[in-house]
């Protein structure tokens, strides 16, 4: 049996502050990194969109907003024909600018480099092959050429099973940039689906207020 004398030696004095008996054990941390934090791994991207030379600051935009409600990365092979500081191409890309993982190269060499050009998709509406036919994957390269002229003949083959188009009526010869690029992505995400805490989207909601008159007055066609 324990004796009084040695209960009384196991027992902290009563002056002791209860937080100061917590102070030796394991310290919490002041903060826990959160998932954006630089301490955190970054995860790829599922999707690449690469724009050559785009022409519309507006279409730039859109897809850079795209982009980031996919998680995919945008890559502008230069020259582009607007300054990125340009303001229409911020308005397109209303807030979410600031999360694009955006890149610019100086050529379509560079751009070979840093990316598998065995995963590369050339969209155009020469293409033989629908975008819906192809196995898609994790990782795959979307590449959309300029709104007037499309990609040039040393890079799309139209022939090329990874050479891919949307259908349209005989009505309509092509459609706009950015929303070929949006069809495209979302069909990617639908048949590569991954964890991701994507809220349901409310489109629309952010552009209420846009003025008709802030809207660029060109619009945009694919593969031309």
């Amino acid at each position: 049996m324990i004796s009084l004398e040695t209960l009384s030696v196991l027992r902290p004095p009563s002056s002791t502050p209860l937080l100061k008996l917590m102070s030796h054990s394991t310290p919490i941390p002041d903060s826990t990194p959160m998932p954006n934090s630089t301490s955190m791994p970054i995860a790829s991207p599922p999707a690449h969109v690469v724009l050559y030379q785009p022409e519309i600051p507006g279409n730039t935009g859109n897809i850079g907003r795209t982009c980031v409600a996919v998680g995919a990365k945008l890559w502008i092979v230069e020259p582009a024909a607007f300054s990125f500081d340009e303001k229409r191409l911020r308005r397109a890309g209303l807030d979410y600018w600031q999360h694009l993982d955006f890149e610019r190269v100086a050529n379509w060499e560079e751009l070979t480099q840093k990316l598998d050009p065995t995963r590369f998709y050339f969209l155009s509406r020469f293409a033989k092959r629908h975008v819906w036919d192809a196995p898609l994957r994790l990782g795959d390269v979307f590449v959309f050429g300029r709104e007037t002229s499309g990609l040039p003949a040393h890079i799309l083959n139209p022939e090329n099973p990874r050479s891919l188009n949307l259908p349209t009526s005989e009505h309509v010869r092509s459609l706009n940039l950015a929303t070929t690029a949006g069809i495209v992505l979302y069909e990617h995400a639908r048949q590569c689906p991954r964890r991701s805490s994507a809220q349901p989207s409310t489109a629309g909601d952010a552009d209420v207020g846009q003025r008709v008159s802030d809207r660029p007055n060109s619009d945009s066609t694919l593969g031309r």
